[in-house]
């Protein structure tokens, strides 16, 4: 039988039975932002959500984008950012998404600030690092234009 550390002596380490029970355990965390700004619009604050891990990935792996000239590595753009995350992570009282994909198209003409307060939250929320994904490309050294967000090569790898 392994030897238990001193360190993990009064830890519950994860089992097949607790795994069962982290299946289906909520572990989703919400704040609220205030939204001032929108007041007029009679939205006082959004609520937000954390990203689930999945999420999280594919948000990171859309800041890549092909090369201006088509031909190169993929680049780091984080256009619109903001807004996407917004649509990912804010939700109704109920927990359903708030914004649609379509939304992007008004919600980046939005006031900043209020989208950046809440950006700042859900990425708080999601242990988020922006400059992360920038980060792992650079790390790795790692042409990211053959691997989509599911880790398979993508429909325009090896053209």
């Amino acid at each position: 039988m392994p030897q238990t550390s001193d360190k993990t002596a009064a830890l519950r380490l994860a089992s097949r039975e607790s795994l069962r029970k982290l299946r289906t355990l909520d572990d989703t965390k919400y704040d609220v932002v205030p939204t001032p700004e929108w007041r007029d619009a009679g939205i006082d604050a959004v609520r937000v959500r954390s990203l689930t891990s999945g999420e999280k990935d594919e948000y990171e792996d859309s800041t890549w984008v092909d090369s201006p000239k088509g031909n190169g590595p993929r680049v780091q753009s984080f256009k619109n950012a903001r807004a996407r995350i917004v649509r990912l992570g804010a939700v109704d009282a109920d927990g359903a998404s708030l914004f649609e994909a379509e939304d992007l198209i008004w919600l980046v003409q939005r006031n900043a600030a209020p989208l950046q307060r809440l950006w700042d939250k859900i990425l708080e929320l999601s242990n988020l690092d922006p400059t992360a994904a920038a980060k792992l490309g650079e790390d790795s050294g790692a042409d990211r234009s053959a691997v989509s967000a599911s880790g398979s090569p993508s429909p325009s790898a090896g053209q």
